[in-house]
């Protein structure tokens, strides 16, 4: 932790909260495919206690509100900044919505719930298998979780060029594999009800403005983009021409996202367990 008490994660997405709604729209299309993949294996007779795991900016918390109006819904995230900036964008009536912040692999949680939806968020975590015993702890036995990751080959043009220009000073760590999510669901007792995977390719105006959008929300730092030294000014417009040319389409050029979406339940005969981890939470009860 730095002297402020954040961690560089807290810090970075903090600094962005008051952008990252408005250039989420990669985000908010994984968000729509996990809550439509989530609503194919619910019962009936829905959810009554919903806990979303790294609400950010609180897309998909809107999303399930508006589709769960029955339900209670608590919304978590790592940065206190995103919590505030969800809050101002979520409606609704008193005592229907409990907030917190949180660590997804230390959940701040005495309730149990009945679906858990953790969208483009666990690949930020330091130990998948941590969180992933976490959600399961989290839900009741048959309850379901709602996961979606971005995985190894997301921004794979940005990543070819950055091997191009510096070889020798290339990003800390890629992200997670797919294998890696679907062995930390196993490991943590979980079953699989439904898996899919797929790619998100958007055009942005340019290589500028596709970095400007990454640096927005608050993803052009941490170990998936950053490397033991920042990019030269010179490195940098190197960078941009080379993207520019190598990767332009009609109307700019590309990025490629890879998702895997994954729906698993905590088993029947599993036991649910209590526990409070964090006492600073609002309606987490």
């Amino acid at each position: 932790m730095n002297p402020k008490g954040l961690s560089p994660i807290q810090r970075r997405f903090s600094a962005a909260a008051a952008t990252y709604d408005h250039f989420a729209d990669v985000q908010d299309r994984v968000a729509v495919r996990l809550l439509e993949l989530a609503l194919s294996e619910m019962s009936p007779s829905r959810p009554a206690q919903i806990l979303e795991v790294g609400c950010g900016s609180g897309r998909l918390t809107r999303r399930l509100r508006e589709t769960f109006p029955a339900s209670r819904l608590w919304a978590l995230d790592l940065s206190a900044a995103m919590v505030c900036e969800a809050r101002k964008r979520v409606a609704a009536p008193p005592g229907t919505m409990g907030w917190a912040v949180g660590d997804a692999a230390q959940l701040p949680v005495r309730a149990t719930f009945d679906a858990l939806f953790s969208s483009s968020v666990l690949h930020w975590v330091d130990s998948l298998p941590a969180a992933l015993g976490e959600i399961r702890r989290a839900l009741n036995p048959g309850g379901l979780a709602a996961l979606a990751i971005m995985t190894q080959g997301t921004l794979a043009e940005l990543h070819a060029v950055r091997r191009r220009i510096t070889p020798e000073n290339l990003p800390l760590a890629d992200l997670p594999a797919s294998d890696l999510l679907r062995e930390a669901v196993r490991a943590s007792g979980l079953t699989h009800r439904i898996e899919t995977s797929g790619e998100i390719v958007v055009t942005y105006p340019s290589a500028h403005s596709f970095l400007k959008t990454l640096h927005a929300q608050g993803l052009t730092g941490g170990r998936f983009s950053t490397s033991g030294r920042p990019l030269s000014r010179t490195q940098l417009r190197a960078l941009i021409d080379v993207y520019d040319r190598e990767f332009s389409v009609p109307g700019g050029v590309r990025a490629t996202y890879r998702i895997l979406w994954l729906i698993a339940e905590n088993p029947v005969n599993s036991p649910s367990i209590s526990g409070c981890r964090n006492p600073k939470t609002e309606g987490l009860h």
